[in-house]
């Protein structure tokens, strides 16, 4: 690339035929990496012919494997997507039967008849192994002592408590992996 000077413009700044051949000789050179004797003008044609096809091809190849990759990139984002709807069916298919035994209970109750304190009990651990198998996690037991952590937990009543501080869990929060969903409602230990 040394070798090259700037070429000799003609009348009407066109570049002079054969300033033009010496000029993409020398450029072709420089290109390729060679450094001995010019090219002929013969020569010069025909490796600048050849190096545009290459190029054509390059860019053929380029835009194939860009239209491939956008092709897997929507194939990946439908399969994304069939795997949550899979684990959201799965996950439905397990709470189907807890909640019509809740909606039965729930129904009997309304028309008078007793239900017995039991039987929801064990219809909301049913509900609750469901969804802890879906991944929800519970943050707290009621009526459990946890040290407070502003990201896990939201004060009920009582004075604000400081980070660390010992507090009883009234309402258990959930999480999903790492995310919270919902923060667990705690007041201070002491309080009843």
């Amino acid at each position: 690339a040394r070798e090259l000077l700037p070429v000799p413009i003609g009348p009407a700044g066109s570049l002079l035929k054969t300033d033009r051949m010496n000029y993409l000789t020398r450029l072709l050179a420089a290109l390729c990496g060679r450094q001995s004797a010019p090219l002929s003008e013969g020569e010069t044609r025909t490796r600048l012919a050849k190096l545009e096809l290459d190029l054509c091809d390059r860019d053929e190849k380029i835009a194939r494997m860009q239209q491939d990759y956008a092709a897997l990139q929507q194939e990946k984002a439908r399969a994304a997507a069939g795997a949550g709807e899979e684990q959201m069916e799965r996950l439905f298919k397990k709470l189907c039967g807890p909640l019509a035994t809740l909606s039965t209970l729930a129904h009997a109750a309304r028309s008078g008849q007793e239900v017995a304190a039991g039987d929801l009990a064990d219809m909301v651990v049913s509900v609750e192994k469901a969804l802890h198998g879906g991944g929800l996690e519970a943050i707290g037991e009621p009526g459990t002592e946890a040290a407070f952590d502003s990201a896990l937990h939201q004060r009920m009543s009582g004075g604000a408590p400081r980070s660390g501080e010992n507090v009883r869990v009234r309402l258990p929060g959930y999480r999903l992996g790492k995310k919270v969903l919902q923060k667990a409602m705690v007041s201070g230990k002491e309080e009843a």
